[in-house]
């Protein structure tokens, strides 16, 4: 049932190992208090273009949601929160020469307007 979604800009992708990326976050999971790894759904979205402030600068980022249903305490989140931005920032230091913005959600999904088969 959790799902968890990397987005980030296509201009990474001769530097990323977008699937590597992916699959340690996936793994990560399985470490995650409360959470069963046999149903975390994981997935990337590659995009295009990315654009930041007035200017529409062209940048370089990588975005991790992690959708979990609601009931967890803040505290539990947060440690979430933590150990997603720690793999980011471990993905994000090998690449040189290039600004990567990284950002990391956790969002909880209503049960009542949550279906999954």
């Amino acid at each position: 049932m959790p799902h968890l979604t990397i987005e980030y800009s296509k201009n990474l992708e001769k530097e990323l190992d977008t699937k590597l990326l992916l699959h340690t976050a996936h793994m990560a999971t399985k470490d995650l208090e409360g959470i069963d790894i046999n149903r975390v759904k994981s997935r990337l979205v590659s995009h295009e273009s990315v654009l930041n402030g007035i200017e529409g600068e062209e940048i370089s980022m990588i975005h991790l949601t992690f959708a979990i249903l609601e009931g967890r305490t803040i505290e539990l989140r947060a440690s979430y929160c933590k150990t997603f931005k720690e793999l980011l920032e471990k993905h994000g230091e090998k690449i040189k020469n290039k600004k990567i913005y990284l950002s990391v959600e956790i969002r909880e999904m209503d049960k009542p307007s949550y279906f999954t088969s």
